[in-house]
């Protein structure tokens, strides 16, 4: 068994595994369609897959990501996980078990702080994977919109749009510039490239971009729709007012019976304003991901909740079993070398320790004596973007 890298030689290739591995019996099924992202026909965005070859035949393949992303000023190396495929001929042969652990190899050659990717989580827990993070996705009908006065939005009665909508195209660098600045003003933000990989990624899922416009012709915002259904994606726009008139604006302008979208826990203006009119509010971990960095990872959402929340004073020292020590004093995490820790945990206990979605309590007993700091600093606020899966 040897485990190679593609090149773009394998293109084609590792296109057809992967639309046999995941079409699921649907005929014209088109990874290429569904991920646009992923694909370049080059050695570069090849060689991030590690594969096994069967002759000229990629039997299985798995890919890793690396996604440069700015965390409330912080440069955290992000990685997704995916293309996470053997062709039905191979299974059973031990192959995605070796792929996967040269892939956890990997993503420490490439330096990445966090990885994610979907999936069940017994199946990966072995592999450092853990559900954490938080995730809270509202649901708005058109019946909420109908019978609720708010002033903010000086609407009383029927609800009049200030807002049009137009889809994006892949040519449309106009429309791309200014997305592309609205979405790197939001305080977690990846690297999503040119222009043309952007619209790939706002793509992805087969989902349409849309420029959200003023009366006046002005940009305000832009969102993702999936596609025949009132499921947003993402969306950003010029401020939290301007994003939630624009999701009000959407449902009322196709005349959706209702949306579903999700905001991450530092988006509390919006929230706020949200959390008023919305008929549920669904409360869900954020992804499966793999700390790597304890420490930077750590500190990078800290900076983040730092921008909604009080950081409480105190001080703890977390043992990671067989990884990295990590304190938190002063009001910043770091880590350090030598000392005796206040808790220690696997892996997996000290990803939902740090990063929810549950309180810290639910994950172990807490000494006493930390107690007060532990409850009022944790969860950290770890969240991604579905856009940004890819």
């Amino acid at each position: 068994m040897k485990i190679v890298k593609l090149t773009a030689s394998d293109y084609d290739e590792l296109l057809d595994t992967m639309n046999v591995c995941f079409s699921h019996g649907q005929e014209g099924y088109s990874f290429l369609d569904t991920l646009p992202a992923m694909w370049r026909h080059d050695d570069t965005v090849m060689g991030r897959h590690v594969a096994i070859k069967d002759s000229d035949k990629v039997a299985a393949a798995v890919g890793i990501y690396p996604l440069p992303t700015r965390v409330a000023g912080h440069d955290v190396l992000f990685a997704t996980v995916g293309n996470v495929g053997t062709r039905p001929e191979y299974r059973k042969s031990g192959y995605m078990k070796a792929l996967m652990t040269e892939s956890m190899e990997e993503l420490k050659r490439i330096g990445a702080d966090v990885a994610r990717l979907g999936g069940l989580r017994q199946r990966y827990n072995r592999y450092g994977f853990e559900k954490v993070g938080q995730n809270f996705s509202f649901t708005i009908s058109a019946k909420n919109i109908r019978d609720y006065y708010d002033s903010s939005l000086g609407h009383e009665g029927e609800y009049k749009p200030k807002l049009s909508f137009r889809p994006i195209t892949r040519d449309d660098d106009a429309a791309l510039s200014f997305a592309q600045t609205v979405y790197a003003n939001a305080p977690q933000h990846t690297d999503r490239g040119d222009n043309k990989r952007f619209y790939d990624v706002t793509h992805a899922w087969k989902c349409t971009p849309w420029l959200a416009t003023f009366a006046d012709g002005m940009p305000a915002g832009f969102l993702s729709n999936y596609p025949n259904s009132g499921r947003i994606t993402e969306h950003y726009a010029l401020s939290p007012t301007v994003e939630y008139q624009m999701l009000l604006d959407w449902l009322t302008t196709n005349n959706f019976d209702s949306i579903t979208f999700a905001t991450a826990p530092w988006d509390v203006e919006l929230k706020r304003m949200v959390s008023k009119i919305a008929e549920s509010v669904n409360v869900t971990t954020a992804d499966n991901f793999k700390i790597i960095h304890f420490a930077k990872v750590a500190q990078a959402m800290l900076s983040m909740k730092a921008t909604y929340a009080a950081i409480s004073d105190g001080e703890f020292t977390l043992a990671v079993n067989g990884m990295e020590t990590i304190q938190y004093k002063d009001g910043s995490f770091q880590k350090i070398d030598d000392g005796a820790a206040d808790l220690t945990l696997n892996h997996l206990d000290a990803t939902r320790f740090l990063f929810g979605p549950l309180p810290p309590s639910s994950v172990c007993d807490i000494p006493a004596k930390i107690r007060p700091v532990v409850e009022a600093l944790l969860p950290l606020p770890l969240w991604w973007n579905y856009q940004d899966r890819v």
